[in-house]
């Protein structure tokens, strides 16, 4: 892990257990065992600094989905492993999605972070478009495809993530099951 990967990763837990407020650059420095100048020498500021943690978490999760669609699977079968590939990733990365869930919704994101999301997202466009042009999913714009079932990927997430032990994977399993449904043809 480079300096810069584990200022990130520091960086991330400091702001799941305080926030943004709650991760001063001198603490965060102590923490990763750099000099504050490391981090100045990665990150202009702090702003930037949160954006590569951003891309960074969306990379993380994009290669876990990514994988997933590896294959010759049918493409219900192909969106069950891409859903389970991303339950599983929360469920191991927890901090990166919960992260993800709050950043994507917030005022902070600048057009940048989001065309280089964007573009991470590709190969995962091209599988709804894919399927759309198979008849597979119903019609519509790719990008709102995905956009449907990462909205609601992350609302399973949320659900697992809270603890609900016995029902957390049920309901996650039946959102899983109404996504695809409204999804498909």
């Amino acid at each position: 892990m480079t300096r810069k990967e584990k200022v990130l990763k520091t960086a991330l837990q400091m702001v799941a257990a305080g926030g943004f407020q709650g991760a001063p650059i001198s603490e965060l420095a102590a923490k990763s065992k750099v000099a504050v100048g490391t981090i100045y020498h990665h990150f202009a500021n702090k702003d930037e600094m949160v954006g590569a943690m951003y891309l960074m978490c969306k990379e993380n999760l994009v290669g876990a989905l990514t994988t997933a669609l590896d294959g010759k699977a049918t493409t219900s079968k192909r969106f069950e492993k891409m859903w389970e590939a991303f339950q599983g990733y929360s469920l191991t990365n927890g901090i990166e999605v919960s992260f993800l869930d709050q950043y994507n919704a917030s005022p902070l994101i600048t057009a940048d972070q989001q065309k280089a999301a964007e573009k991470m997202d590709l190969a995962l466009v091209k599988f709804f478009a894919d399927g759309i042009k198979s008849k597979d999913f119903a019609k519509g714009e790719a990008n709102t495809h995905l956009e449907f079932f990462y909205t609601n990927a992350f609302a399973a997430a949320r659900k697992v993530g809270k603890g609900k032990k016995k029902n957390g994977p049920k309901e996650a399993e039946a959102l899983r099951d109404l996504t695809w449904s409204a999804l498909k043809k």
